[in-house]
């Protein structure tokens, strides 16, 4: 082994044990956190008084360098339900790009270079947890609205709904209808409260339907009880819709998935049979070029079979 591949060697192994160093801290902080609020929970409180608002305030000024990049990653994180700065989620991503582009130099040479990629690897993790956090969302919100339905047939305020809901429920939904009954508890207009909780859950509609449903009651008036229980209904009946949607685009979905990895697993497998058949896709002007064609051809292909099994509900 050359001095430079055993550099290399030492540098990713390092690497690597740092950043499952720093992995393992964050569970263990994410962990006690979870402790802490569950406990918050139970005992009837929402935490320190302010502590939400901050933490749903806060931000990275990473992410005015970034410009709209930065914006997009931090309204995800947002999304996800993640307290993660943006800066620690990008020295992931660089890590993982360093490592894995470190990996495959040692391994394939130049070629393996294109394991870089891997460093999107987190953003696609914090996609997918964003994603199940607003299903859990919009699977919750009907059973919320009951409830508040039910409180202001007792006789509460809306006020009390809320903080009903975040004692009841439970997460994500608790978390934050607990956020706007803080902040409004604290001082803020609900109105700016309900709007920061469709902001912070941009991407999904049944959350923004019902906060434009309050907002037009509380300028217009009206029964808000019957409101909510029309809301309920209606998420409901979008949900179960939703559902068949999602059973009836199954067959699309599959062959999309089969086709993306198809072609990977046959290189895989004439990788390991004969290592010396795809070496021309590499280090050949012809096979470069194929091998950037086929790949856009197949990014095409990819995204035209999720537009046709995406129905807007």
């Amino acid at each position: 082994m050359s001095g430079l591949s055993l550099f290399l060697v030492v540098a990713v192994v390092f690497v690597a044990a740092l950043g499952a160093a720093g992995t393992l801290y964050g569970a263990f902080l994410a962990r006690a956190e979870a402790k802490h609020e569950l406990l918050a929970q139970r005992l009837g409180t929402l935490g320190v008084a302010g502590e939400s608002i901050f933490k749903t305030d806060r931000h990275d000024p990473l992410a005015d360098v970034l410009g709209p990049i930065g914006v997009r990653l931090e309204q995800l994180l947002l999304q996800a339900g993640s307290s993660e700065a943006v800066r620690w989620l990008l020295v992931r991503m660089v890590l993982i790009a360093v490592v894995a582009s470190a990996l495959g130099f040692v391994a394939l040479g130049p070629p393996g270079l294109v394991f870089m990629m891997l460093g999107a690897f987190p953003v696609l993790v914090l996609r997918s947890r964003a994603r199940q956090r607003s299903r859990e969302l919009s699977q919750q919100l009907p059973e919320a609205l009951d409830l508040a339905a039910r409180t202001l047939r007792a006789g509460h305020a809306l006020s009390d709904a809320l903080r009903a809901c975040a004692t009841e429920m439970p997460a994500p939904i608790a978390e934050e209808l607990g956020r706007v009954y803080e902040e409004h508890n604290l001082g803020r207009d609900l109105r700016d409260a309900l709007m920061h909780l469709a902001a912070r859950n941009a991407s999904n509609f049944d959350i923004r339907l019902v906060v434009s449903c309050l907002l037009l009651q509380r300028k217009t008036g009206g029964n808000l009880v019957e409101l909510l229980d029309n809301i309920a209904a209606t998420v409901r009946a979008r949900f179960v819709f939703d559902a068949k949607v999602h059973a009836l685009t199954a067959e699309a979905r599959l062959s999309a998935t089969v086709l993306a990895v198809l072609p990977f697993v046959v290189a895989f497998a004439i990788f390991l049979l004969r290592p010396d058949y795809l070496l021309p896709l590499f280090n050949q002007g012809v096979g470069i070029w194929l091998f950037s064609v086929a790949s856009l051809a197949l990014a095409m292909g990819l995204i035209l079979l999720r537009n046709l099994a995406q129905v807007e509900v």
